[in-house]
This record gives C-alpha cells, structure tokens and sequence, in this order.
C-alpha cells in the first residue's frame, strides 16, 4: 500500500493517488467532469461491461440514496441473492464490511497524499458488483477547510507540520457520512449497529497498523509520510475523534512487517456462499480457534 517511490516527481502524486484507490480501496476518484472522461477514454473501468460516459450510469447510486428505505432494501436485496440467499443480519454485517473499504480508502488519500476525499453523500457514488462487493465513484472534497494548503502551486510538498491540523477535522465528516448509512442498514437488517460500527473501525485501524509498519521500510515513499502515518493513528485515539477510537487484539503470529488486528465481531462471511463456494472465517475473524 506504498505511497511514491524514490525517484518519482511530485506532480505524479495525483495519478499514484487515483492508482492507489483503484487497487486497493475499489475507488475511482475524480477532480473534474473532464477527469471523468479521461477515465472513460482510458478503459480503467474493466470490472463493468456499461459503455455509458455518464458517472450516474455506471454508480447508479449515490450514497445518499441508502437513506431511502426502498433503495437501501433494493440493494440489500440483490446483495444477499449474489451471496447465497443469506439472512439480512449476514447482508446487514457484510454491507458494513464492504463500505469499510470506502472509508479507509478516504483516509488513506488524506494521510498518504494530502488529499481531502468529500463526505458528502451526493458526491460519493457506488456500483454493485458481483459476491456483494461494491466499487465506488468519489470526488475531492473543495470546501474542507483545511488550515494549511498541502501543496503549493508547484504541487511541492510543504513541511508535514504545516498540514496536519485539519484531521481530526476531516476525520468528523467522515463519521457524519457512514454512520447515517450504517444506522439504516441496521434498520432494515436487524444487524446489530455497534457490530457494523466496529467492522468499519476495524477496516480503519488495519489502515493504519499497516501503513506504519511499511512505512518503517527506508524505501516507503513519500518522504516523511512514516512520522504523519503515525501521528494520523495516534490521533484516532485522542477526545477529539471518540468515534474512530477502538482497541483490536494484535495477532501474534503474524510479521512485524504485516500486523494483523483481529476483529471483534464476525463478519459472517462464513455464513455466505457466493457463486455456489462456501466463504469460510476470515484471518481477522474471533472465531478462529473457538473450538
């Protein structure tokens, strides 16, 4: 999940960005209607077989539409069949799972690359895609009132000290954009909502817990990132961020260089077969050696 590598421009910074949302977040991220087009024109979107240039076409659905009782049972709906007709408790958990991924991809633009993604439910849109997951469409967010522009008009990087007070800032309009959404799901699946809260908790925290253990590779790019990674993590334990703060037992058999948190609730991914295949536990999951 490395940022820049040693002897990369700054300027590449924005495609690494949208690079690394794809890869690893499921996130196309977009700064204009003109970046849109450079998406379409460059066949990025290989995981969709729509030929439609209109984003409202291939995310037809904006986040905001999960508040909408009938649209939100409508995705579920066609989630739990792609997943093997499971009960709405397992599509209630699994949704939250999938949408934790959203999440830590958000946080993983602005720790990595100083990069706000908007919190506002219009401006995140989603694609249902095959076993349950889903892909997203964000944008950047202009109106965060960040206190320090991390970049100049060179695209050069100012010193970290100057760019990170709008956190715990950001990090509020994140929980305000999931937290109507997982309260719905729940609603309507009878799932539990602190579970749901704390898989989305967990996917943020193994952000974090990864990224500073790969940051502690004197390769791992961008400069300085190591000191922010940690400072980012640290932050989510403090007053200010009470929403983001959770303790995960660390796996002992694992890696330094691959830290596993393992989580406090199941997914119930057990619980699924998608494609005719039982899913079987999660290396996270606590029912690993219940017996």
């Amino acid at each position: 999940m490395n940022g820049r590598r040693t002897g990369q421009e700054d300027g590449d910074f924005l495609q690494e960005l949208k690079g690394l949302l794809r890869r690893h977040f499921a996130v196309v991220w977009i700064e204009s209607e003109d970046d849109w087009d450079k998406v379409i024109q460059s066949g990025e979107l290989q995981t969709t077989t729509a030929t439609s240039a209109d984003p409202r076409t291939l995310f037809p659905y904006a986040a905001g539409d999960l508040l909408d009782p009938v649209i939100l049972y409508e995705v579920l709906a066609l989630q739990s069949r792609q997943l093997g007709d499971v009960s709405s408790d397992v599509t209630g958990t699994l949704f939250a799972k999938r949408y934790s991924v959203l999440i830590a991809g958000m946080f993983a633009a602005y720790t990595l690359y100083d990069v706000p993604i908007s919190a506002d439910l219009s401006d995140t849109r989603i694609r249902l895609e095959q076993g349950g997951t889903m892909a997203y469409l964000v944008r950047s967010d202009s109106q965060f009132a960040n206190p320090a522009e991390p970049m100049d008009a060179g695209r050069k990087r100012l010193p970290a000290s100057e760019a990170r007070s709008g956190f715990s800032a950001y990090a509020r309009r994140i929980n305000e954009h999931f937290s109507p959404i997982l309260d719905a799901v729940s609603s309507i699946t009878h799932a539990n909502k602190k579970v749901l809260r704390s898989l989305v908790l967990h996917q943020v925290h193994m952000l974090y817990a990864r990224l500073q253990a790969e940051a502690a590779d004197p390769d791992f790019q961008p400069l300085g990132r190591a000191t922010l990674i940690a400072a980012d993590r640290e932050a989510l334990s403090r007053p200010e961020n009470a929403a983001f703060h959770a303790n995960f037992r660390q796996a002992e058999e694992n890696p330094p260089n691959r830290p596993l948190l393992m989580r406090r609730y199941c997914c119930q991914a057990y619980r699924t077969s998608p494609g005719g295949h039982s899913h079987g536990y999660c290396e996270s999951c606590p029912k690993i050696g219940s017996g």
